[in-house]
């Protein structure tokens, strides 16, 4: 690991660790719920591993259409919309890599303003001990509700710290870009499936009508005996649902005493 991963090392205050986030289509989240599991799968940026992404502390993944080819619609399609599973944080015993961003977007170039030419993605990677999540909001944010909310800390960066200036202009950023808040949500992967059951699941947010399906709603019942939350949905873009996930989720954060 590099300058970035002991900057972030330094920080000897751990805040309580954060559930960890796993969003997909409503179409994706039936196979789920029958395999009762989140499964590793190839990656495109991880050539010959099979992975599985998770964010730590908030729901930041956004259903995407630019996956079936298509440019943005409106839809009443069910199987569009937003479904969020949120997980016990130790779910994850031993994680593949941490990430202090969407490493994704990163190797899209999507972050390349803020980067030297030489940087690279390892460059950003930090120990895989979920501790170091924590120590990351404590360096950049100073409270779990600070990184919910993407609220920053006004801190001086050492002069030498490149890696760890770029990250916090990065996260500063008021800008219009084309990337979300995935810029500054610590990614978590890891290389084996995750088991879903009521040991691991804390909180299901999805659209009213799965739940309210008479086998469906059963079969969530009988996987995970977790609480759940629903929202309706109306013709719209199904990444529109996205703020209403962010809310049910830190509702149930700050009832838990997360935030």
């Amino acid at each position: 690991m590099g300058r970035f991963n002991e900057f972030i090392k330094s920080s000897n205050t751990l805040f309580p660790s954060m559930p960890l986030f796993h969003v997909c289509e409503g179409y994706y989240f039936r196979g789920i719920v029958e395999k009762r599991k989140l499964v590793a799968s190839p990656g495109k940026y991880f050539s010959g591993e099979s992975l599985l992404y998770l964010f730590y502390g908030r729901p930041s993944y956004r259903v995407e259409d630019i996956a079936r080819g298509e440019d943005t619609k409106a839809t009443k399609l069910s199987f569009f919309f937003p479904v969020c599973i949120m997980v016990k944080s130790d779910s994850i015993a031993m994680p593949k890599r941490i990430a202090p961003f969407d490493t994704g977007a990163f190797e899209k170039q999507l972050f390349k303003e803020y980067l030297h030419p030489q940087m690279n993605r390892d460059d950003f990677l930090l120990d895989p001990t979920l501790d170091m999540a924590s120590r990351l909001v404590s360096k950049f944010y100073g409270s779990n509700q600070s990184y919910f909310n993407g609220e920053p800390l006004e801190i001086e960066i050492p002069a030498i710290e490149f890696e760890a200036d770029s990250y916090y202009n990065l996260i500063n950023s008021n800008a219009s870009t084309a990337y979300d808040d995935r810029n500054a949500t610590v990614e978590i992967q890891s290389d084996s499936d995750l088991v879903l059951d009521s040991n691991t699941v804390l909180l299901i947010v999805m659209p009213t009508i799965f739940w309210q399906d008479p086998e469906f709603g059963k079969a969530i019942k009988e996987a995970w005996h977790t609480e759940v939350r629903t929202y309706s949905i109306h013709r719209a873009h199904p990444n529109e649902y996205t703020q209403l996930i962010y809310q049910e989720v830190e509702k149930w954060m700050k009832e838990k005493n997360y935030l």
